[in-house]
């Protein structure tokens, strides 16, 4: 008898990974928000097919930013439309990855970039318009047969390891140690209606 997580992971094992831009502090520039990198080099170690992630970038982001995160390793890159604020990223968001068995977010948006991402809640806020659980400050991840193995930084620079079961929300560590590699861009860049930009 098949385990119904392993199914699950089966049927849907994307993984969604949500970016933003920031300010380079000295030019005033768009660059890949620092944190969003990191997220994404940490969960493209962890997933067996990079071809299950999907990047979804949230705002206005410039073509060298896109390029950026798809130079990562990234397959597919879904730019989300504009919202108006943050409940309409909630709808978009909940919406997009209804049938992801991840959900992956950096620390927080910068706010001179998305203003209305500015309160750093949207992780929170999609796991409870979803009602998935969150499990933050997670610095590492590995995947097993119908759960994720994380682990989790605590106060005072302790670590715990927790066995999870999909779906599942991940906010992870600004200190997590996977860092951004960049190699030659691949994959496709496409808008929230499916076509090429």
């Amino acid at each position: 008898m098949n385990h119904p997580v392993a199914e699950f992971m089966n049927k849907n094992r994307q993984v969604a990974v949500v970016v933003s831009a920031a300010r380079q502090p000295v030019n005033g520039r768009a660059i890949p928000h620092p944190t969003d990198a990191k997220a994404l080099a940490a969960t493209l170690a962890w997933v067996k097919y990079p071809t299950d992630v999907c990047v979804l970038a949230l705002g206005s982001l410039p073509e060298t930013v896109l390029h950026a995160y798809r130079a990562q390793g990234a397959e597919v890159l879904d730019k989300r439309p504009e919202q108006a604020n943050e409940a309409d990223w909630v709808a978009d968001l909940a919406a997009r990855c209804a049938d992801m068995a991840v959900v992956v977010f950096g620390t927080e948006a910068d706010a001179s970039v998305n203003p209305t991402l500015a309160d750093g809640m949207l992780a929170y806020r999609l796991a409870e318009a979803m009602q998935r659980p969150l499990i933050e400050q997670v610095v590492a991840v590995e995947q097993i047969v119908g759960a994720l193995n994380v682990e989790q930084a605590l106060a005072k620079g302790a670590r715990r390891r927790l066995q999870l079961r999909v779906p599942v929300i991940l906010l992870m560590h600004p200190n997590t140690e996977a860092k951004p590699r960049y190699a030659a861009q691949r994959g496709q860049i496409g808008t929230a209606a499916g076509t090429a930009a």
